[in-house]
Parts: structure tokens; C-alpha cells; sequence
């Protein structure tokens, strides 16, 4: 959604993300040596997973087979024939990282270009830009990257002193001061040393990776012999690999391993018809129509029949093509070059970040990691340039009143009260220029400072010393202030203290604990501790006691409000406690009436409670007595239901016995019955058959 907003197309953002992939999946693509029959490696190296090569060609849209082909084999035309010749493993991987450093330096291409026209109005070209660098480098080892980051800080430190130096320039123009003499340096031989088009080392290095057998250490003596009397260059003769290069920042070693190997970044002509098969039109766009190289190189492809690392060992006679092959260190350089071009014509603010610790926690200042940072900034080499010529200047109003203190012309203010700034501030420099210059001899009176316009302009060394001066006589009037002020001070103290000492004793006789805690909080602002430390002792101790009686009664008070006899008791023994803590002191009139009070009260609550015990022994005895009572009642009426039960029971068994004595009977009637029929039944029988 949000690249929707940036004017991307639906297409365009998939064909971002399937770059995105593909180079993530190119880094985890992996080769192998194959065997030939005869047991023996020959140089042929195969994709260990094709699984993932052809998910790299499905989101490239290409066929895998002329992916896998392009990395692993290079075509090369040999009397007009196409041979295929397999490359080293050492080649493939070349060649895959070249080809996944190409896909990401086109996609990031692609998209500065679509923001850039998105942002862009079409109608002016003013614009706010930010740019963000890290800083200097210097690391143990340094290698080819910190090279670059350092070079790029060279030239931006280069363009920070050609600004504060026209700066300076123009502020003199402005004052009408004469700057002849005035010299500013600057790190231009430093820049000639890395960029130079034909002696510089970035030319070098271009120079030493096109020829048949040239290495990282061809490089660093070539460099040796060519820069040995060049004061920014040095060689490390304990190391032949190592060589330094004196920053603004100060000297650093650099490593040229794989120097050459970093430069070159070209990519394969085969991998780049490889990736013009492909059947997306859109990613087709993203890397060959939108956006051009960087800086007139970007990842050149190759010319045919030379692999990533032969290109170095054959020297190109074409000059088109040579122009063409371009290294990092020379994209990077063209590339600066063109942001040198936009800022020179910019208005600049700088921001100098500073990191103050390396925990990352606050209210910590690590000296260590921030002296390094301020000299990696150039705030160092900036304080140098600016400290050369007249660095201080101040309006002739702010001279004549901070310094008019060093006057040694008493009536030099009443002669000059309505003179013009100028005159002023000329007339106290003179009078104070001899007592300056016995401070320093080596000043000059007309090297030192100049009168400009609306400024006077001093050097670094004059500013120090008016420094000094000015700083020595305020403290010279400040420890006579002192004085006045510790005097009226020590007065105002002495007659509170004695004020002091009067309430106290008032307080401690009238036992006033309000008194006595104000006079013990403000006893810091006297001297009364330290004069009499036992009188205050006493007052501390009055204090104690009073608080803790004042804290009796207040309990006693609550007691006497909540009616138990538990709290009254508890109260009057915080008293008695009271008391034997302090054995030497009479209690006040209101504790004994309180005390007295409470006696009287816990006497009246025994009393009470002997009342309530008895009446309740009372009315204890008639429950128990009416509970007897009714538990007799309750006994009898018991036994009457039993009786009544009893009865009832040998009623309903008699009863029960008749109905079975009557069941009984009634059965045996049924039973003579049923026999008197069945021999009446039998006697026809035997009648019926007697009749047949």
C-alpha cells in the first residue's frame, strides 16, 4: 500500500519483491566440483540444489538451464565458431556474487528513480537534502571498504574547508580588513593522492587490474615506488601488504588484500543475456530500461570470452571498451564527484552527532569514545582552520564592555562617553596593550589585531591572553565581593544566633514545644550549635520530652473518648513509661490533670463493669432456672406422648390379632367349602359313569 502511494504499480511492486528474493536466494545458492568417470575432479562445477536455482529462475523469469549454463560456463568465439568452456569454482562464485550485486544495484536504482519523479514537481528545482555518512573509519584491520568511506570523507572535508574559507574570506571583505599574510591550508594533496586521474591510486588500481599478471601486491609496491616522496602517503616496511595514507583525521593502515578483487565488479556477458531472456516484461524494464548505471559504470557487463577473474589478466587495446570497464573505486569516484557538484551549489548546515558512550546508557560521558568521534568529524581539523588568521572577533559595544574592567586610565571612560564604538574600542586596546604584550611578548600590536568596520579582529594568541587577564582581574574583584558579602553575612548570622539563644531559654522555661522546635529548625542559619552545643543539647532533649507528653495526652484524650477501659489503661501506662524515661523532669500541670482524669475515669469504668458482671450473673441465674423449668415441662409432657403411644400400640396389635384370628377362620370355611365341593364334583362323576 504504501509503494501504491509512492506511484508504484502493482507489476513493479512484485517485480521489487521477486528481485528482493532472488538475491537472497542467490546468496544461499550452492556448487560442487563433479567427478569424471575415471575417479578424477575435472574442472566442472554443477549447482548443488536445483530445487533452488530454478525458484531463483521462476522469479527472474528465466529458464533454469540458461541460468545454471551462465553461471557455470562462459562462450567464447574462436574463429567464428562458439566454444562453451566450463569456469573454475573460484569463477562461479564470482559470478553469481556479481550477479546478485547487479540485481540489487539495478533494483535500488529503479526505485530512487520512481520516488525522484514521484516527489518531484516539475516546475522548480529548489530542494532540501539530507545527507547521512557515518563518519571516518579506522579499524584494526582496514580494508577496501574503508578506503572508500574514508575518501568520501576526505572530499566532504575538503568542501567543509573550502567554506570556511570563503566564509572567512568574505567576513574580512565585509570589515574591509587586510588579509594578505593570511594563509588557510587545506587537504587538496591528499585528494590528488587517492583521485588524481592518472597518478592517483584509484587509477592505479584500475591500471594494475588490467594487466596480465597483476596483484594486490604489485599494486602496494608500485604504489611505493611511485608515492615515496609524497608526505601524505607512507609505507609500512614491517608489513609489504599494508600501506598508510595520512587523513585530516590522522594515518591509516590499509590492508590491500583482495584490493583488486573488491575494484572489479563486472558481470558476466552471458548472465546478462541470460537475464534479457526474460519473459517479464516489467522486471525486463527494471533492469535494462529504467534506470542507467551508476555514475557512468554501475555492474558493466563483461566482454565475451572473459571470466570475472581473466578479466584482469588480459589487457583491453579497445579504448571504447576500456572506458567502458570501470571499477568500484572509479564508479564511486565519479559518483562523489557528481554529489560535490549539487552540494558546492547548495546552501550548507552542518550536524556534527556525537555518541557519548558505547553503553548506551544515559548521564555517561566516556572521554575515550567521544575524542576519537570529534577527530573522525573533522571538528578538530575545522578548530585548526578557523584558528588561522583572526578566529576571534567581537562588536566594538561587546569589546569595550567586557574588557573595560583592564583599564588602567582611570578617567578613560569620562573622556571617551560620547565618542563613536570605533574610537572606543580602539582607545581601551591601547591602553590596555601594554599590559597585554608583558604577558606575551611574542605578540605584535599590528599582527595581533585589526579594526574592522563594526568588529575588532583578534588572533587566537591575543584572545588568550585578554582571556587570562579579564579572568584574573574579575577574580580579583570577585574575592573582594566575597569578602563584603561573608562579613554581612557573618554579622546577620551573630545577631540571629543571639536571638536565637533568647527564645530558647523563653521556650524551655515555659515549656513551649512550639517554640522550642522553632528555634531547634532554624538553629542551621546560626551559630548557636557551635557556641552553646550544651544548651541545644538541653533543648533537644526538652523537645523529645514534650513531644512524647504532648503525645501522652493526645492518647489519653482518645482514650477517654472511646470509653475502654483497655485503651485508659494502655493510656496511663504510656505515662508511667513516660516517666521513667524521664525521671528528671516534672510532668506539666495538664499531663497530671489528664492523668488524674484518666484514674478517675478507670475507676468509674471498674465500677461500671462490676455492675454489668452482676447484673448479667442475675440475669444468667434466671435463664438457667427457666430453662430448668422448661426442660421439666418439656420431660413430662414427653413421658404422656410415650404412654399415649404405648397404649396405642397394644391397641392396634390386638386389634391386628383379631383381624388375623377372623382371616383364619374365614379360610378354613373356604377350605371345607372347596372340599365338600370337589367330593360333591367326584360323587357325580362316579354317578355319571355308573349310568353308562
Amino acid at each position: 500500500a504504501r509503494m501504491k502511494m509512492l506511484g508504484f504499480e502493482e507489476e513493479h511492486v512484485k517485480v521489487v519483491f521477486d528481485i528482493v528474493a532472488a538475491v537472497l536466494h542467490l546468496g544461499n545458492l550452492k556448487f560442487s566440483m563433479t567427478e569424471s568417470k575415471r575417479g578424477q575432479f575435472v574442472d566442472v562445477v554443477k549447482v548443488e540444489d536445483p530445487r533452488l536455482l530454478r525458484h531463483v529462475a521462476k522469479l527472474l523469469g528465466l529458464n533454469p538451464r540458461v541460468l545454471e549454463k551462465a553461471f557455470v560456463f562462459r562462450n567464447i568465439k574462436i574463429a567464428m565458431e562458439a566454444h562453451s568452456l566450463p569456469l573454475k569454482f573460484q569463477e562461479v562464485l564470482e559470478v553469481r556474487d556479481a550477479t546478485a550485486k547487479y540485481l540489487y544495484g539495478k533494483l535500488f536504482d529503479f526505485l530512487v528513480l520512481r520516488i525522484n519523479q514521484w516527489l518531484s514537481s516539475g516546475e522548480e528545482d529548489n530542494f532540501v537534502g539530507v545527507l547521512d555518512i557515518f563518519g571516518f573509519e579506522v579499524f584494526p584491520t582496514n580494508s577496501f571498504e574503508q578506503f572508500c568511506i574514508n575518501f568520501a570523507n576526505e572530499k566532504l572535508q575538503f568542501l567543509f574547508n573550502e567554506n570556511v574559507f570563503m566564509s572567512e574570506l568574505d567576513e574580512y571583505a565585509r570589515e574591509g580588513i587586510d588579509f594578505t599574510g593570511v594563509q588557510f591550508t587545506n587537504n587538496k594533496g591528499c585528494l590528488n593522492l587517492i583521485e588524481h586521474k592518472k597518478n592517483g591510486i584509484i587509477a592505479m588500481m584500475a591500471e594494475e587490474a588490467s594487466l596480465p599478471r597483476g596483484t594486490d601486491s604489485s599494486l602496494v609496491m608500485k604504489m611505493h615506488l611511485k608515492f615515496a616522496g609524497n608526505g601524505y602517503y607512507e609505507n609500512v616496511k614491517k608489513n609489504k601488504e599494508k600501506f598508510i595514507i595520512h587523513h585530516y583525521a590522522g594515518p591509516v593502515a590499509y590492508t590491500v588484500d583482495r584490493f583488486l578483487e573488491k575494484d572489479n565488479d563486472f558481470l558476466s556477458i552471458d548472465v546478462t543475456e541470460a537475464l534479457q531472456a526474460t519473459d517479464d516484461p516489467a522486471l525486463h524494464h527494471v533492469l535494462f530500461d529504467a534506470a542507467p548505471g551508476r555514475a557512468q559504470g554501475g555492474n558493466r557487463p563483461q566482454k565475451r570470452g572473459r571470466s570475472p577473474r581473466r578479466n584482469r589478466a588480459h589487457k583491453r587495446n579497445d579504448s571504447s571498451f576500456a572506458r567502458r570497464q570501470m571499477t568500484v573505486a572509479s564508479q564511486f569516484r565519479f559518483a562523489l564527484g557528481s554529489l560535490m557538484v549539487k552540494l558546492q551549489a547548495a546552501q550548507h548546515h552542518y550536524v556534527r552527532c556525537l555518541k557519548p558512550n558505547s553503553k548506551k546508557i544515559a548521564n555517561v560521558y566516556e572521554s575515550t569514545v567521544v575524542l576519537p568521534q570529534i577527530r573522525n568529524a573533522g571538528l578538530v581539523e575545522a578548530i585548526r582552520l578557523r584558528k588561522m588568521g583572526f578566529p576571534y572577533r567581537l562588536l566594538f559595544d561587546g569589546f569595550v564592555r567586557r574588557y573595560f574592567s583592564l583599564r588602567t586610565d582611570t578617567g578613560l571612560l569620562n573622556r571617551l562617553k560620547n565618542a563613536e564604538p570605533k574610537v572606543q574600542c580602539k582607545a581601551l586596546m591601547e591602553n590596555i596593550w601594554p599590559e597585554v604584550s608583558c604577558k606575551d611578548p611574542s605578540l605584535d600590536a599590528k599582527a595581533s589585531w585589526r579594526l574592522g568596520r563594526t568588529k575588532i579582529f583578534m588572533t587566537a594568541r591575543l584572545q588568550l591572553v585578554l582571556q587570562q587577564t579579564w579572568k584574573a582581574s574579575i577574580i580579583k574583584r570577585v574575592v573582594k565581593l566575597q569578602m563584603f558579602a561573608r562579613g554581612n553575612r557573618a554579622r546577620k548570622k551573630y545577631k540571629k544566633t543571639i536571638a536565637s539563644l533568647k527564645r530558647g531559654r523563653r521556650a524551655a522555661q515555659n515549656n513551649d514545644l512550639g517554640e522550642v522546635a522553632s528555634v531547634l529548625d532554624g538553629i542551621a542559619d546560626t551559630r548557636l550549635e557551635e557556641l552553646k552545643p550544651g544548651f541545644v543539647s538541653d533543648l533537644r532533649s526538652l523537645r523529645a520530652y514534650l513531644e512524647r507528653e504532648k503525645a501522652v495526652v493526645d492518647v489519653l484524650n482518645e482514650a477517654f473518648g472511646s470509653g475502654s477501659k483497655r485503651a485508659v489503661q494502655e493510656a496511663l501506662a504510656r505515662a508511667d513509661r513516660l516517666q521513667r524515661d524521664f525521671d528528671d523532669r516534672q510532668p506539666s500541670a495538664k499531663l497530671r490533670d489528664t492523668v488524674a482524669a484518666a484514674h478517675s475515669i478507670l475507676a468509674g469504668l471498674e465500677r461500671k463493669e462490676r455492675e454489668e458482671r452482676e447484673l448479667r450473673e442475675l440475669r444468667a441465674r434466671e435463664e438457667r432456672e427457666e430453662r430448668e423449668q422448661r426442660e421439666r415441662e418439656l420431660r413430662e409432657r414427653e413421658e404422656r406422648l410415650a404412654a399415649e403411644k404405648a397404649k396405642e400400640r397394644l391397641e392396634a396389635e390386638e386389634a391386628k390379632k383379631e383381624r388375623l384370628e377372623a382371616a383364619r377362620r374365614r379360610a378354613e370355611e373356604e377350605r371345607k367349602r372347596a372340599e365338600r365341593e370337589a367330593a360333591e364334583a367326584e360323587a357325580g362323576r362316579r354317578r355319571r359313569r355308573e349310568a353308562k
